[in-house]
């Protein structure tokens, strides 16, 4: 009964539900201190999300695909297994391989989750005939999530601080649980029975590698033919990699300038409200603005980061290193809107058979800087701080070739 009445729930309720559960990430705002608990260092926890971020890319566009060839939603409960055996690793085992091997789950769950979520979304208004609500609808998507990471980050800490980690991990899973049932009941995105997906099976192992190579090819082909489009996922790549070292690189400032456990906490808390203000007003903001003066202005305002961060070079003051963090999560906030916007415009002007598949591909770009960045730091941290790292990145990344792609965007017929 409560089964049949969940599924005549509004689907975007479903959605907004599922979101949430997916960002009860308690173990998230002390994740080096997990690290750390299982002798690890702060190179192998920037080590790791790069190698995550590396295996996202190998995995973006067949995912994409897999999604367009058979059933988002079928991707998105695949996904929450994924989490499922992350969790379950790091509870059940200990040390260097066993964090790894749970990162990279992480990292499948992470590729099958975010760039088929937009997709499916958009699918489901399209049924609909609301794809003029891609924007709005995908802005309360975002916003959910970052919302809910702010409500872990409030009692997660405490509980790692109190109880240890293993307590959080099973708590984690009870969500994982519930959101990957509520994945179950979501309506369909494709018209392929399940009878039909097997058949479907049956028959490329026949022989339909070479279609699916094919139609691979074509994606890159349509994306690589239209400048416009590839300087647009170029620049949006650029300032998603900033904006996930600046996130990651929170914690080890913090551990560097000796804060208490409980600024973990309440850095991801302001981290994430500012994202779901972001994510709440991103409509707005691009009706008012438009996608190039939001651009501008970004590109601006992560540049002017260097004023904070140069300082802290010659001396650690936990006072500057706060406001260093506050400020680069205003620049996290502005990103995730251009980043929100280019992701609805990519879906408005992309047709059917390939949208899954321009949007993996538009988030393995992102991904790919991300792992360039974050692997570098590993071996650059030996013999520099991270705010010395953090200017080098912004000069070489932002303000040069970020500067030379808003040039092309400004630029163009």
């Amino acid at each position: 009964m409560i089964y049949n009445r969940l599924q005549k729930t509004n689907h975007f309720s479903l959605i907004y539900a599922i979101a949430f559960l997916r960002q009860q990430m308690l173990l998230l705002p002390v994740l080096l201190l997990f690290y750390i608990n299982n002798g690890l260092t702060v190179n192998d926890y920037f080590l790791f999300q790069g190698l995550a971020s590396l295996l996202t890319v190998i995995l973006e566009i067949p995912a994409g695909y897999a999604a367009d060839k058979y059933s988002a939603k079928i991707i998105l409960i695949f996904a929450f297994f994924m989490l499922l055996l992350r969790d379950t690793f790091w509870l059940c085992g200990y040390g260097y391989y066993i964090v790894l091997i749970g990162e990279l789950f992480y990292a499948i769950f992470r590729v099958c989750f975010d760039s088929i979520a937009s997709s499916y979304i958009y699918t489901i208004l399209k049924k609909k005939n609301q794809t003029t609500d891609i924007n709005k609808i995908y802005g309360y998507f975002n916003a959910t999530m970052y919302l809910s990471t702010a409500v872990a980050a409030l009692y997660g800490s405490y509980i790692f601080e109190v109880a240890g980690y293993k307590i959080v991990l099973i708590i984690e899973l009870i969500f994982v649980l519930v959101a990957l049932f509520f994945a179950s009941i979501l309506p369909s995105d494709s018209k392929i029975s399940m009878i039909k997906v097997h058949k479907l099976k049956k028959l490329m192992e026949r022989g339909k590698t070479k279609e699916r190579i094919i139609k691979l090819s074509n994606t890159l082909k349509y994306i690589i033919k239209r400048k416009k489009l590839i300087i647009y996922m170029l620049f949006s790549g650029i300032l998603v990699g900033l904006s996930n070292f600046f996130f990651w690189s929170f914690q080890p400032i913090l551990k560097l300038s000796e804060s208490p456990i409980i600024f973990f906490a309440v850095i991801v808390l302001i981290n994430n409200i500012i994202r779901v203000l972001s994510s709440f007003f991103s409509e707005k903001i691009n009706k008012k603005m438009g996608i190039i003066k939001l651009a501008n202005y970004l590109y601006c305002i992560e540049a002017s980061s260097l004023i904070l961060i140069i300082p802290l070079c010659f001396y650690t003051d936990f006072k500057l290193s706060l406001l260093l963090i506050f400020f680069l999560c205003l620049c996290i906030g502005m990103q995730l809107i251009f980043t929100i916007n280019h992701i609805s415009r990519l879906h408005k002007i992309i047709f059917s058979p390939i949208r899954s598949s321009i949007s993996s591909f538009n988030m393995m770009l992102s991904r790919l800087i991300t792992s360039l960045l974050m692997i570098s730091a590993k071996f650059i941290l030996p013999y520099f701080s991270i705010p010395v790292i953090l200017i080098g990145y912004i000069l070489i990344f932002l303000i040069i070739c970020g500067g030379y792609l808003l040039y092309e965007i400004n630029h163009q017929e």
